[in-house]
């Protein structure tokens, strides 16, 4: 499309090429291929989690592990060892250390290093934008605190300086950067507007469904009745928690400003889903051949809540009259404005012109008197106003079969 840059590993201003390798930005001269710089992403640093200071606690049933005991050796009258059955000697071999007690195993969490996705450059205001994935948190696996939205903080955004290019090797001035929430799916800029579209999943299972697993404790020794029963009431708290705790998440990354906003101004309704073609989900229209019309009804995985897609703009040209020397005590912020909205799919591709942007992701719609599923293509659009520098929700749609090319 013109006047629409689509973000690459490789981009070239004619004097100087920019490639990411891994972690690092490589800048030669586009006549020698001399390498004039580089520049090395940070590491992530490592999260420190406080369990001690759980702002949200953990609700409904929860298994913990069994206490840390002993081993008891009982001298067998026969043969002089420990009566140990022989499906628990291995289990037991492992578990025993040095001081003959059962640990716990230690779990390590990974620390690779980040990796460039994409660049966008802006010749006309010598700015490069490089969008780094691999800073999200980790957790470990039975950590009640968990985030409703998957992939917190797993993109920075960083823009740097290429009005002065070193030409020892040294790495480029950075102006600012930025993290968002969610992880990287495509980029344009258009009208020297950068757009990051970013998706992340929803927790569903930690969240929701675990509290209503059979097996949880909080249900042994019930019968189906006595389940259904005490399952009804554990509903009631943990919609409300959850409800709760995605609306503080979604606070923190959507709004006219981004996460300064502290407000869901730039999330879409859900109920925005209710209808499609015409059809409307609650009242059960469906086809003569048994397809339902409208958006999936189900609000959980594969449903309209399967991931939260949002779309990030901000100004390539930020401050102009940069230079080290006037911002040595901090950086000018990364002003974001976004928009964003729950979609049915776990992936997306993304589309572009100079005034929407689309995103497209393969889903199933139901066919309920069939019960089976149809392959669709779900369609979510933003428009971005007169200069492009703020997106909003625009339109939605679902075409049968997936998108090949």
């Amino acid at each position: 499309e013109t006047g629409v840059d689509e973000a690459d590993i490789v981009k070239s201003d004619g004097s100087h090429v920019f490639m990411a390798y891994g972690d690092i930005l490589v800048v030669t001269d586009a006549a020698t291929g001399e390498v004039m710089s580089r520049t090395t992403m940070p590491l992530r640093k490592n999260v420190g989690l406080d369990y001690g200071n759980d702002p949200y606690p953990g609700i409904g049933p929860i298994l913990t592990p069994v206490a840390v005991e002993e081993l008891s050796e009982t001298p067998d009258e026969e043969e002089g060892k420990t009566a140990v059955s022989p499906n628990e000697e291995d289990v037991a071999q492992q578990a025993k250390n040095d001081d003959g007690r059962r640990r716990d195993s230690l779990w390590i969490p990974p620390n690779p290093k980040p990796t460039i996705s994409s660049l966008l450059l802006d010749p006309a205001s010598n700015r490069l934008a490089v969008i780094v994935s691999g800073y999200r948190e980790n957790y470990p696996y039975d950590y009640a605190d968990r985030p409703i939205l998957r992939d917190r903080g797993d993109v920075h955004v960083r823009l740097y300086d290429t009005s002065a290019m070193p030409t020892d090797g040294k790495p480029l001035s950075l102006i600012t950067s930025r993290e968002m929430w969610g992880s990287y799916r495509s980029a344009r800029m258009i009208q020297g507007m950068a757009h990051v579209t970013v998706q992340s999943s929803v927790n569903w299972y930690q969240h929701i469904s675990r509290y209503f697993d059979r097996w949880q404790v909080t249900y042994d020794g019930m019968n189906k009745t006595q389940y259904l029963e005490a399952a009804a009431q554990q509903a009631t708290t943990v919609a409300d928690k959850f409800a709760k705790r995605l609306i503080d998440e979604l606070k923190q990354l959507s709004g006219t400003e981004g996460v300064d906003a502290g407000d869901c101004s730039g999330a879409t309704r859900v109920a925005m889903f209710a209808s499609d073609e015409g059809g409307d989900a609650e009242d059960g229209d469906a086809d003569e051949d048994g397809t339902e019309r409208g958006w999936p009804d189900a609000l959980s995985s594969g449903g309209v809540l399967n991931s939260y897609l949002q779309v990030n703009t901000f100004d390539m040209n930020l401050a102009p009259n940069w230079n080290a020397v006037d911002f040595s005590e901090g950086s000018p912020p990364l002003v974001m404005k976004t928009a964003g909205s729950f979609f049915p799919s776990s992936w997306s591709e993304i589309y572009a012109s100079e005034d929407v942007i689309v995103a497209s992701g393969r889903g199933y719609n139901r066919r309920p008197f069939a019960r089976t599923w149809d392959e669709s293509t779900y369609l979510l659009t933003f428009e971005l106003n007169a200069d492009g520098s703020a997106p909003s929700g625009r339109a939605i749609g679902r075409v049968p079969g997936y998108v090949l090319n």
